[in-house]
C-alpha cells in the first residue's frame, strides 16, 4: 500500500518514505538520523520484528498501520517522553475524525497513561520512543506508532479492539494521512508558547478513568490511589487514600478490569 501525506503536512515540511515491508519501522527511522532527515516519516504495510515498550514484541500483519516519526532539530533529551502525549492526542484526534465521518459516537476514543490509545477500553493502539544521540551533542527521537486497523489479538493478555471493528469503513493509508495533519497541527502547538498546557490539556480530555482507582508497577515498586491527573511533566498523578499524591515518570498502569496486565503487546 502506498503511505501519502496531507496536503497540510507537506506543507509543515514533513517527508514519507512508504515501504511494502520492513523489520522495524522504528529501526529504519534511527538509521535515517545519521543522514540528518528530520520530519521524516517511515511508514510500513508489514513489521517483521515490531518492537515495543521494555523489548517487547508488537505484532505486525498486514493491514495495521506501522509508522515511524523521526525528528532531529531542537531534541531535549530531558523532554523527548513529551512527544509520546503529542503522538496520543494527534492520534485520538485522527481515529475521531475516522468515526465521525462515519457517524459513529467519538466518545469511545480514550488514552490510557501512558502511551496507549483505547476504544472502548480495549488497547488499539501503541506508542514507542527512541532517543539516539548524534553527533556535536545532538539528539534524534523517533515517535513509533502501531494501530490496530483490522486485526483484534484474541490472545494478547489484555482486551484489544481495531478501529475498522468500530462499523468504520476505513484503511491504513486513510488512517495515516489523518494523523499525518494532526500531528503537524499538535506539534505546532506543542512548539508554541504554552504549547506543553495545550496538550497536556488536550490529553486529559481524552483521559480514560481519570479520577478512579489503578496500579503502577515498575521499578520494583507498586503505587496504588487515584488518578487524579499529569502535572507539567506529563508524569501521572497518584492520590493515596491519604491524600498524599505520588508523580510517576513511567510503569505499567492497571484500572480494574481494563487492565494492561504486566505486559503491552
Amino acid at each position: 500500500m502506498q503511505f501519502s501525506l496531507s496536503r497540510f503536512a507537506k506543507e509543515h515540511r514533513y517527508k514519507v518514505e512508504s515501504y511494502e515491508s520492513v523489520d522495524s519501522t522504528n529501526r529504519v527511522a534511527l538509521a535515517k538520523a545519521q543522514d540528518d532527515e528530520d520530519r521524516l516519516w517511515i511508514v510500513s504495510d508489514e513489521q517483521t520484528a515490531g518492537r515495543a515498550r521494555r523489548g517487547r514484541q508488537w505484532s505486525s500483519p498486514k493491514g495495521d498501520l506501522y509508522a515511524s516519526l523521526l525528528l532531529t532539530r531542537n531534541i531535549a533529551p530531558e523532554n523527548a517522553a513529551e512527544l509520546g502525549f503529542v503522538a496520543g492526542v494527534s492520534l485520538a484526534e485522527a481515529v475521531k475524525n475516522v468515526l465521525a465521518h462515519n457517524r459513529v459516537a467519538s466518545d469511545i476514543v480514550t488514552l490510557k497513561w501512558p502511551n496507549d490509545m483505547l476504544l472502548k477500553d480495549a488497547k488499539a493502539s501503541g506508542i514507542l520512543l527512541e532517543l539516539q544521540h548524534l553527533p556535536q551533542s545532538r539528539y534524534a527521537v523517533v515517535v513509533g506508532i502501531g494501530v490496530n486497523i483490522i486485526h483484534v489479538y484474541k490472545d494478547a493478555p489484555y482486551a484489544t479492539e481495531a478501529v475498522g471493528n468500530m462499523g468504520v469503513k476505513t484503511n491504513s493509508a486513510d488512517v495515516f494521512e489523518l494523523l499525518s495533519t494532526c500531528w503537524a497541527e499538535n506539534y505546532d502547538l506543542y512548539l508554541s508558547p504554552n504549547g506543553r498546557e495545550i496538550i497536556r490539556n488536550k490529553w486529559l480530555g481524552y483521559a480514560a478513568h481519570l479520577g478512579e482507582e489503578l496500579t503502577i508497577t515498575g521499578n520494583s515498586r507498586v503505587i496504588k490511589g487515584i488518578f487524579s491527573g499529569l502535572d507539567e511533566k506529563f508524569n501521572c498523578i497518584v492520590t493515596d487514600c491519604y491524600g498524599v499524591e505520588t508523580k510517576v515518570s513511567a510503569g505499567d498502569v492497571h484500572f480494574g478490569n481494563v487492565a494492561s496486565l504486566n505486559a503491552e503487546r
